[in-house]
């Protein structure tokens, strides 16, 4: 499970840009961003707090890294799935 990249926007909102197909070369670059699809997911900013808390814990604790990470996944792709 690959995160997509999430690049931040302003007034708390995060876009999340989900790929249709990945490209094997950088050849179509063009072609490659038109099946790239933009999704701007809300976030309030306790959920930003929150966010940062847990990558806080995450540098603490080595075990839970791993865990953590395929959660965030899943949220981010649970919420470009419903929008």
């Amino acid at each position: 499970l690959r995160k997509p990249p999430i690049f931040e926007a302003q007034n708390h909102q995060r876009m999340v840009v989900i790929k249709r197909r990945t490209m094997r070369s950088n050849m179509n670059r063009a072609n490659h961003r038109s099946r790239c699809k933009l999704i701007v997911v809300n976030l309030r900013r306790t959920s930003k707090n929150h966010l940062k808390r847990r990558k806080k814990n995450q540098r603490r604790t080595r075990t839970m890294t791993r865990k953590l990470k395929v959660d965030m996944d899943s949220a981010v792709y649970r919420l470009a799935r419903r929008s």
